[in-house]
């Protein structure tokens, strides 16, 4: 995955995700950071997956906005196309 990410990406985890497997989330942000794209990750405490549409919600966007903000401060910059990327492990 971390090949075709080209543009600036967040990876957003739940602490206690039954559903994927953080290490590897965490392999893909690092390879994306390698190419230097601008990447980071983030852990949300104590939640499962699909605790940040329900409990983690707010942390989450906080987190989100305040990641896009710096990135949306200075010279603009393309980064050529602009996906989705979802897997599920």
């Amino acid at each position: 995955m971390a090949a075709i990410v080209n543009v600036p990406a967040l990876f957003v985890v739940a602490e206690n995700e039954e559903l994927s497997n953080n290490d590897i989330v965490a392999e893909e942000q690092r390879r994306v950071a390698a190419r230097g794209v601008p990447s980071g990750y983030h852990v949300a405490k104590g939640i499962t997956h699909y605790g940040i549409y329900r409990e983690d919600f707010q942390e989450a966007v906080r987190v989100e906005l305040e990641w896009l903000e710096e990135r949306l401060k200075g010279e603009p910059r393309s980064y050529g196309f602009y996906g989705c990327i979802i897997s599920r492990s």
